[in-house]
């Protein structure tokens, strides 16, 4: 009785033993498949962000497009009176001089749809030219002049951006007001980037996200060069890296 009971036992063992063994032979032959799975998924993930970015690049720089020949105008006083088209035309006169025209065709105005406030600076004044000459003329004396003053207020001119620009902007004030400080130029790119020259070569970050989180006023920065959006499609999705806090702004510290 005793013996039956064990070869009955042994048998039963021997049966699961056959059963992990067939088990482990199937998780072999997965786990190879399951690998390249995971790889090609990852590389579509991949390569999918990349043509989303380059969509979205795309979009942004048609959506520029169709502001070009907005002019927004900060600081004009809001409690004149007199017509928006009126006072804008006052403006642009006495920023041209000489150079004034009879006509600015003016092809609409408005002051930002924002509720005005008492004791804050007055809103911005949105105008659209029909002529993208005569917008360029105005931003390059504007630029010549570096200050405005109009009616007894600093009056400054910007090209008007679109609302996904403008938020990047804003993403990027914290490390451009460090920029000013340190004295590092640099400039906008559209679609919207920010290129810093530091030492004798520029650099560039494309997305807001890429921000430092943190960026004490005391530390040095020095940014590493991250290649052109542009060329991102060519490049590993995790070579797009943030700029790096690594020495000062001409090289990384010995």
């Amino acid at each position: 009785m005793l013996a039956e009971i064990r070869t009955t036992i042994r048998e039963e063992i021997m049966e699961v033993r056959r059963d992990l063994t067939a088990l482990e032979h199937r998780v072999e032959d997965l786990e190879p498949e399951r690998t390249q799975t995971l790889q090609h998924q990852q590389a579509t993930d991949m390569a999918a962000t990349r043509q989303g970015n380059v969509l979205l690049d795309l979009v942004e720089d048609l959506d520029n497009r169709g502001w070009r020949n907005n002019n927004r105008i900060k600081g004009l006083p809001e409690s004149t009176g007199e017509a928006l088209q009126e006072l804008l035309t006052g403006l642009f006169t006495h920023i041209l001089g000489d150079r004034a025209l009879d006509d600015y065709g003016i092809e609409r105005a408005h002051i930002v749809l924002r509720p005005p406030s008492a004791e804050g600076p007055p809103r911005d004044v949105i105008c659209c030219l029909l002529s993208f000459a005569i917008k360029d003329m105005l931003m390059k004396e504007t630029r010549a002049q570096q200050s405005i003053t109009y009616m007894d207020a600093q009056v400054s001119l910007f090209q008007d951006l679109s609302t996904f620009t403008l938020e990047a902007k804003r993403a990027f004030r914290p490390l451009t007001t460090l920029m000013l400080e340190r004295r590092i130029p640099y400039n906008g790119g559209f679609p919207f980037s920010l290129q810093a020259k530091v030492g004798n070569s520029w650099h560039i970050i494309r997305w807001p996200a890429n921000v430092p989180s943190c960026a004490p006023p005391a530390s040095p920065l020095y940014w590493s060069p991250i290649g052109s959006w542009k060329d991102r499609r060519n490049n590993d999705a995790n070579q797009e890296s943030a700029w790096e806090r690594r020495g000062g702004p001409d090289g990384p510290e010995e």
